[in-house]
């Protein structure tokens, strides 16, 4: 009797913790960010033909170390660095065919206008745990010194231990 009720009770015991950890969530991801694609929605006003884009995509990070801080201007973030936008969005643009890197061109000033940003610190400095969300960033689409008509673009995150994300290719947009 004795061993029919302990084998019971160990039977009871190793069903609960089975359930227990069955229903625990798993929320182990990888250090390197991962991003995924949302969207991007030409932003159109009433009678002028689209200038700007919204694009909008998801990110999960698994230490949570997404984001530069104001101040983060030191190495490896220092201005002229590769690491001082953590937000690299480059342009592409049809040519006869060949999806070509493309640089705008500010109208005004006639300097090269660059796409990528900087995100802000998502969360506290502590980086013990995971954080996902989604970010949007507009983006100029209008380039009146180009004759070509369809864009796309690339673009990937970088965390503050400089882990790349994926790449992203967007699909394509035709300026208006």
């Amino acid at each position: 009797m004795k061993y029919s009720v302990l084998l019971y009770i160990a039977v009871l015991f190793f069903f609960l913790m089975g359930t227990a950890s069955s229903c625990k969530k798993d929320d182990h991801y990888s250090h390197i960010p991962n991003i995924s694609f949302n969207s991007l929605i030409k932003l159109k006003s009433k009678d002028q033909p689209a200038s700007k884009a919204i694009l909008s995509f998801s990110y999960i990070d698994g230490d949570g170390d997404i984001g530069l801080r104001q101040e983060d201007t030191l190495s490896p973030y220092h201005k002229t660095g590769d690491y001082y936008y953590n937000l690299i969005i480059d342009l592409e643009e049809l040519q006869d065919n060949v999806w070509t890197k493309k640089y705008l061109i500010n109208p005004s000033t006639l300097d090269t206008t660059y796409l990528h940003s900087r995100i802000p610190l998502l969360k506290d400095m502590d980086f013990k745990s995971y954080t996902k969300g989604e970010i949007s960033d507009t983006l100029f689409i209008k380039d009146p010194f180009s004759e070509f008509d369809t864009i796309r673009f690339k673009f990937h995150i970088i965390d503050r231990t400089l882990n790349k994300s994926n790449i992203i290719t967007t699909p394509n947009i035709i300026r208006d």
